[in-house]
């Protein structure tokens, strides 16, 4: 029996396949099987899968006709054999030591779920950042390991809904009785909503080992069988059964503040006018009533703060679309930057902020800051302050800090592989997890050019 089963659904992605199976192959870890689902494709996929089981035996492949990454998952779960589970898709990239690193953890918690934090890379601009969504560490409070007794308010923000950055605990999955929705989009919600809120022990791992490829073309969720919108009836099915009569308040308020942000996330994101309507009638007529005490610190970013004010007093679908055109942060604008511009709807104002940029990332930032007034207390270090104390910037050295003086640190470069340097670095030195946010500045490509 393995140590890890990983169930990998796929429809028409020839081109995706080689990739992914290669990078599951060169896991640091060895004892796994690989279950590949093929989702009745027509192109020469499982031709490509057969290969390579013809090489490794630890790899299996499935095939059933279309019905939806749903029923695939399904499929792969009734062949798994392991003690853990992972659900990965072909556009999902695992660090070689991925499946090491997650079952260590499994292993020292005795967690039913483990989390890890991701990247998200853009295919289009060839960029990679840290997606902030799936590890909210500011939302913990240092706190890793959480059990049924804790504190659950934001149970399922701290991870995000997301399948690809998750272990599951086999025995645990069963013991739920629950399954992937048998749809085209949205199918994890009723597994993951469930396995989250009855989970005796979720650990969280701050440390980014997957990255979630956006722009590929991903024929796995397209939407030809769509017959209804999914993500509405999926939602009000999972309220209906595991919240309507729930005792646990804060995993409800938790779930509310999901549907919240899915809600104003979907409407801004392009969907068909059917499903633009059907979304903002179930947030007007149903969400909104459950969502009565829902404030601004529940919203990471001013902007869906504000979408979902519109959504309250709007009068229509067509009403909200039109208003929601010209919705704008009160963050400060008039601000002199050369090139960089400080993330102002990540940073609370009036509080204390420790500004670790790279050249002249930092000192954009730090001059917007003061000039601005917008915290209260502001300072900026840097690898080499030499380079800039000489211009009279009041930069300082890492060493010369004590980082457990600021609400929030935030490290800023260009480049994924500079963050992650300077995250480390401070983390040996004794700063909090929770209170490091990565963030790679808007880059004016204007101003670059005119040379400001």
């Amino acid at each position: 029996m393995p140590q890890i089963s990983i169930i990998c659904p796929f429809y028409n992605s020839e081109g995706l396949l080689e990739r992914f199976i290669k990078r599951i192959l060169e896991q640091t870890m060895t004892d796994f099987e690989l279950i590949m689902v093929d989702d009745g494709s027509d192109d020469k996929g499982s031709e490509v899968v057969s290969q390579y089981i013809s090489r490794d035996d630890r790899i299996q492949l499935f095939v059933q006709e279309r019905a939806g990454a749903g029923k695939a998952y399904n499929l792969g779960l009734t062949k798994a054999q392991g003690n853990y589970i992972c659900f990965l898709d072909l556009i999902n990239v695992p660090d070689m030591d991925y499946l090491e690193k997650m079952f260590c953890s499994a292993k020292e918690t005795g967690a039913d779920i483990v989390a890890c934090a991701g990247r998200i890379h853009f295919d289009k601009k060839d960029i990679t950042r840290f997606m902030e969504s799936t590890m909210r560490s500011e939302l913990i409070s240092g706190v890793y390991v959480f059990d049924r007794s804790e504190k659950r308010k934001n149970l399922f923000q701290v991870s995000g809904v997301y399948l690809w950055n998750k272990l599951f605990r086999s025995d645990y999955l069963n013991e739920l009785c629950t399954s992937f929705a048998e749809t085209i989009q949205f199918y994890y919600l009723p597994l993951i909503i469930r396995a989250l809120m009855k989970a005796k022990k979720v650990a969280l791992l701050d440390r980014e080992l997957i990255t979630h490829y956006v722009e590929v073309e991903n024929e796995l969720e397209k939407v030809s069988i769509l017959s209804e919108n999914d993500f509405v009836n999926i939602t009000k099915r999972i309220y209906e059964k595991e919240f309507s009569e729930v005792s646990d308040k804060e995993a409800c308020e938790s779930f509310v503040i999901f549907l919240v942000m899915a809600c104003v996330g979907l409407m801004s994101g392009g969907v068909k006018y059917n499903e633009y309507k059907q979304i903002y009638d179930y947030s007007k007529n149903e969400i909104m009533a459950k969502a009565k005490n829902i404030s601004r610190d529940y919203f990471k970013y001013e902007i869906d703060y504000l979408r979902w004010n519109l959504l309250k007093v709007s009068k229509s679908e067509i009403d909200y679309l039109l208003r929601s055109r010209d919705l704008k942060v009160s963050t400060p604008t008039d601000v002199t930057y050369r090139i960089y511009r400080f993330p102002f709807d990540y940073i609370k104002k009036e509080s204390s902020v420790l500004i670790v940029g790279a050249d002249d990332i930092g000192r954009d930032l730090y001059l917007q800051v003061e000039q601005t007034g917008y915290c209260k207390q502001v300072m900026w270090i840097d690898e080499i302050p030499e380079k800039y104390r000489y211009r009279g910037l009041p930069v300082v050295a890492f060493e010369d800090v004590e980082l457990t003086e600021f609400d929030t640190i935030l490290v800023c470069a260009e480049e994924y592989e500079d963050i992650a340097a300077k995250v480390n670095k401070l983390l040996y030195m004794g700063a909090y997890a929770s209170k490091i946010i990565k963030s790679t500045p808007k880059f004016d490509k204007d101003k670059a050019v005119r040379g400001q």
